[in-house]
């Protein structure tokens, strides 16, 4: 199966998303330098999370992954994307066209600062290294590899495009494939199946998933499973004691950590 996604890169083995990148660049006599190509990486990572560029007119209005738009949208940067001493791309979800989101990179010696900010809304921020995704410290686009960028996907989007698109469609009170938009009945169902330290750290992760993870009948459920694994047998209310004396008041500190968030 051919590599979809820009964490799939292996050296011999391109997404198609790449090759459409280096094209633009070759196409337009651009030599470019590494945050150059860093910065189509992260415009690719946009487009994978459901973003398209501000001035897109396609007609389908869902903010879900579709790999054919990602293939017409990868062939081009946005217009005015590098500035003198700046990289600026402006993206929208079809589903909410009138919330923009400006991706702003700035060189700050050998790093790169991106700034992602949603007006008004919200504002999220990570730097990088852009070496750490060359093989080599020289850039020619004959020959030459990349690697890590399984950790720029995930540290990019984890950071700034996954928590933007949640913040956006929350905003304009949508819905879009998120695991914390799925009903709490499956929610519940889902964390039934993990440790009590994994529902814990899962918790931790937004107010959504901590207020289903509150859940009584869940912890019931969780140490119950436990007791037995011990050979121990505890009641309900046992079982329903033991969780309010110590996991709910976890929880509610947690819950509290991230309302002052």
């Amino acid at each position: 199966m051919e590599p979809m996604l820009l964490e799939d890169y292996k050296y011999g083995e391109m997404p198609q998303t790449v090759a459409n990148l280096l094209e633009f660049f070759q196409t337009r006599n651009i030599t470019p330098d590494r945050s150059d190509i860093v910065v189509g990486f992260l415009h690719i990572l946009m487009l994978e999370t459901g973003f398209v560029d501000k001035n897109c007119t396609d007609s389908v209005q869902d903010c879900d992954f579709n790999y054919q738009r990602l293939l017409r949208h990868s062939k081009t940067l946005p217009q005015s994307w590098k500035r003198t001493s700046s990289y600026q791309m402006d993206f929208i979800l079809n589903s909410c066209p009138h919330i923009a989101c400006s991706i702003v990179c700035v060189d700050v010696s050998d790093d790169l600062q991106i700034n992602c900010t949603i007006k008004d809304i919200a504002w999220y921020s990570l730097l990088v290294d852009p070496l750490t995704y060359f093989t080599s410290s020289k850039i020619n686009l004959g020959s030459f590899g990349f690697q890590n960028l399984r950790h720029l996907s995930r540290n990019f989007k984890d950071s700034i495009a996954f928590p933007a698109k949640t913040e956006i469609v929350n905003t304009c009170k949508g819905i879009c494939a998120c695991f914390q938009h799925l009903p709490q009945e499956l929610l519940v169902k889902i964390m039934c199946y993990l440790e009590t330290e994994d529902v814990l750290r899962l918790a931790e992760t937004c107010r959504d998933v901590c207020l289903s993870a509150q859940d009584s009948s869940l912890w019931v459920k969780l140490l119950h499973r436990d007791s037995r694994r011990k050979h121990i047998v505890k009641s309900y209310g046992e079982l329903k004691f033991l969780y309010k004396i110590k996991f709910a008041p976890i929880l509610n500190k947690i819950l509290n950590r991230q309302r002052v968030l």
